[in-house]
């Protein structure tokens, strides 16, 4: 599969998703990550697929692999605090959410999501300090 093949697959994944097809973008995409291991966009697409199905851990164990492959790429840190939070890691999560502050982020949309996970990170710290 050629560079401009896996992009392909890439978009029918997430064409899939956007008509609620979630095992054919599964499928797909765990071919894409078969076959190109080394893709980072795919394994973000298999942590997506994860969270969205539900399992907060293999989301984690996805992400971190595309992390592995494009550790400054922002989406994927973003992304990682989303499952962080999702998989009850507060702690970590807390530690990255700060480090997310200096990332560069591309869309309004991402800003928009680390704010909102950032309020997260107050209500978390907040409440530690009342429950001790």
């Amino acid at each position: 599969m050629s560079g401009r093949t896996k992009e392909l697959v890439l978009e029918s994944v997430w064409r899939c998703v956007r008509i609620n097809k979630i095992a054919d973008a599964v499928s797909k995409n765990q071919q894409l990550c078969r076959e190109h291991f080394s893709f980072a966009p795919g394994w973000h697409v298999a942590s997506y697929l994860a969270l969205h199905m539900g399992d907060a851990s293999s989301g984690l164990t996805h992400i971190e692999k595309s992390i592995s492959l494009e550790p400054n790429n922002p989406i994927w840190r973003l992304h990682h605090l989303r499952c962080l939070l999702n998989d009850g890691k507060l702690s970590e999560a807390l530690v990255l959410s700060g480090k997310l502050l200096d990332a560069k982020l591309e869309l309004s949309s991402q800003y928009d999501t680390l704010g909102r996970l950032l309020s997260l990170r107050c209500l978390f710290s907040l409440s530690s300090s009342f429950l001790s």
